[in-house]
């Protein structure tokens, strides 16, 4: 992390870590290592456009939550796990962001001896 700025390194932190687009888009004909985003020129909209929607249609057939707003209720209190409500043990984006910087070191130690205590 530290060289993430040195030379020739920032191309490849980017890659590894940088932040994506929504939308990936991906000649593997000609480029088969993926990594020049097509997505990001504009270059095929009807492609870009015909593939959303596909991926939203696939997604209405099987109910997916993300398309047809049934929430997370079903996947807490899922059959299959006697109905109990599953906790998952961290927290959601939204109320990570509202919490200080104590209460993020505080979670963070919980989290990690969770993960000691389970390996």
């Amino acid at each position: 992390m530290k060289q993430k700025n040195h030379n020739n390194q920032v191309d490849y932190f980017n890659l590894s870590f940088g932040k994506r687009l929504v939308f990936e888009l991906y000649d593997v004909e000609y480029a088969p290592c993926q990594l020049n985003n097509l997505a990001a020129y504009d270059l095929y909209p009807d492609t870009l456009n015909s593939l959303i929607e596909e991926r939203k249609n696939r997604l209405r057939t099987i109910f997916d939550p993300r398309i047809t707003g049934i929430g997370i209720e079903h996947f807490k209190n899922d059959p299959y796990f006697g109905n109990k409500d599953i906790e998952t043990g961290w927290v959601t984006t939204a109320i990570w962001e509202n919490l200080s910087k104590e209460q993020k070191q505080e979670l963070l130690r919980e989290k990690l001896s969770h993960l000691e205590k389970n390996k």
